[in-house]
């Protein structure tokens, strides 16, 4: 195989994307392990959004699936209470969404006690699932302030405070309302 083979750029692609995922669960089992820290700025997750192929989020009130069937095309979103759910489409970067959900930046790392006393109201969870790894990345709990002003996601017993706007998941909250392409 050549070196101009278009094979070679999707390889690097395909360890990009994984990595990411692999970088955030290595994260979460060496901190237990080594008592590793998250610093203030550290990229937790970093995956290209164009790869990114489904994303699930769930809260107690609604639930909201958008999958599309090839990179960096549009989304199909299942949203709404689970005994009413809503059909519709949305645009490759999720109305806007989508980049803020594909990096996600530390503010701080987080005791299970802060988490508790600082964020305490649980907005739900989330999960994206790349187009190339086989396995979706893990699910991450969103937490907020009371006065909503910001977010902590914890997985694993790993928490931090993150740079994602809470306004990310209101809008995913609030499904085709939000998110279907105009």
């Amino acid at each position: 195989m050549s070196s101009n083979s278009p094979a070679r750029p999707r390889r690097r692609l395909i360890l990009a994307v994984t990595s990411a995922a692999v970088l955030l669960a290595a994260t979460a089992i060496g901190m237990r392990r080594t008592g590793l820290t998250i610093a203030p700025g550290s990229v937790v997750l970093a995956v290209q959004a164009g790869e990114i192929g489904a994303l699930t989020y769930q809260s107690d009130e609604t639930v909201l699936k958008a999958r599309r069937t090839a990179p960096s095309a549009a989304f199909d979103i299942l949203a709404g209470p689970s005994n009413s759910l809503t059909r519709c489409s949305a645009s490759p970067d999720l109305a806007g969404l989508l980049p803020q959900l594909t990096s996600i930046t530390a503010r701080r790392q987080l005791t299970p006690g802060q988490v508790d006393a600082e964020f305490p109201i649980k907005l739900g969870s989330f999960q994206l699932e790349d187009s190339i790894a086989t396995e979706p990345m893990p699910r991450m709990t969103v937490r907020a302030r009371a006065d909503r002003s910001s977010l902590a996601f914890t997985y694993d017993n790993v928490a931090i405070e993150t740079d994602t706007p809470p306004n990310v998941f209101a809008k995913l909250a609030a499904g085709c309302t939000a998110l279907a392409s105009k």
